[in-house]
């Protein structure tokens, strides 16, 4: 009798293991409803922390981001120069010359991999996008990875964090080949699918 109760423990521990390592639970709901969420965010628009590091020096910038479904990116380098991220190029609004002109898709290696609109692509593409989840600083995140495709050595792998309490976007981390974190990205005061006028994605 006893084995057979020892038995019906192990078989039930087994049975919710995978469940524990998918639902990423307290406090989230369930991942897919995560994902489902980040999936319906249309528009938005943010103030962005940029911690940036290389060999030689950090450097802490403070920019803005606009994203509209089907319009493409907007980020705003204070008041000097602006970049519009379209499918197939990238319109600089040189502010401090008065000048406006293109450039190539793949120009900039940067600031593309910390717009929130690259993971929902990511998301809705993607069928092997790897997430899982993290504690910290007393807050439970589900991390969503994206491997970056570029000629960047110090671009390898980006982390997205979504705190699973508001299923917002935090920040985002990107790494270089060795591991070491290069760029965050800090999202402040994030609103979502607003109404953003459509001039912000023109030139």
């Amino acid at each position: 009798m006893k084995k057979d109760i020892k038995l019906m423990i192990l078989f039930l521990c087994l049975i919710c293991l995978p469940v524990v390592n998918v639902s990423c639970k307290k406090p989230a709901k369930n991942v897919d409803e995560v994902i489902d969420y980040i999936k319906s965010i249309e528009s938005y628009e943010s103030n962005v922390e940029y911690t940036i590091k290389n060999n030689k020096k950090t450097q802490v910038k403070n920019y803005k981001q606009y994203f509209q479904k089907d319009q493409g990116y907007r980020l705003e380098l204070g008041d000097k120069r602006a970049y519009i991220y379209k499918k197939d190029e990238i319109l600089v609004q040189d502010i401090a010359n008065n000048a406006k002109y293109s450039l190539d898709k793949d120009f900039d290696e940067v600031y593309k991999f910390t717009f929130i609109g690259e993971y929902i692509r990511q998301l809705y593409t993607n069928e092997d996008i790897k997430y899982f989840c993290k504690n910290l600083e007393g807050k439970t995140y589900m991390v969503v990875e994206l491997v970056i495709t570029g000629a960047n050595y110090n671009l390898k792998t980006a982390f997205m964090y979504i705190n699973l309490t508001t299923n917002l976007p935090e920040k985002i981390v990107i790494f270089d080949k060795g591991g070491e974190d290069r760029i965050t990205a800090i999202y402040k005061d994030l609103k979502i699918n607003i109404d953003l006028d459509e001039e912000l994605f023109k030139q």
